[in-house]
């Protein structure tokens, strides 16, 4: 319990000392350049969704960590080797498919020259993924991206809906962006 409250009471304050920089980038900054696309109640959504998932996740290692030393005594510094590195598994294994949903909407790629051409790519890469999607990044930012994520039966290619529109539907672009992810 100790553990537990410690961990909440120093997120709180990092969450507190955060939020007028996370303001000032998004509601300054981005919107400066024209690329935040949140409002304020969006922003406050998104933050405190991901500070409920980072209590939860953290809570989760902090049990973990806490009782595989009590387990193990003196050779807790291997065991704890061992559950972290698990741990980091199972939550890149997680990650795409529970907790990135939680901030966005997923859609797998539709047939047509997009799909054949990330297909096309993903067997020239030799990756070992057969799920790729279209996030639709555009609620929160203008920004341009795509990312691998996931581990096992969880791996994705996603790209931004941003970047098909910004590249103006060109395939070997697209690629050559998604290539640089895998």
């Amino acid at each position: 319990v100790q553990v537990l409250v410690f961990s909440l009471y120093t997120s709180d304050i990092e969450q507190l000392l955060g939020l007028p920089v996370a303001l000032l980038v998004t509601f300054h900054i981005e919107e400066k350049f024209g690329f935040n696309k949140h409002t304020f109640g969006s922003f406050a959504g998104d933050t405190v969704k991901g500070f409920l998932v980072n209590q939860v996740v953290s809570g989760l290692l902090n049990i973990g960590m806490l009782w595989t030393i009590m387990w193990a005594g003196p050779n807790a510094w291997f065991y704890l080797w061992v559950f972290i590195t698990i741990f980091a598994l199972i939550m890149n294994t997680l990650y795409p498919i529970v907790f990135a949903p939680l901030f966005n909407k997923f859609t797998p790629l539709e047939d047509g020259k997009l799909k054949d051409g990330i297909d096309e790519l993903i067997e020239q890469t030799g990756l070992d993924c057969k799920n790729a999607f279209m996030v639709d990044g555009s609620k929160q930012s203008s920004h341009s991206n795509a990312y691998v994520a996931g581990f096992f039966c969880s791996k994705r290619i996603v790209i931004y809906d941003t970047l098909v529109k910004d590249l103006n539907d060109d395939i070997d672009m697209i690629k050559a962006v998604v290539g640089h992810e895998i």
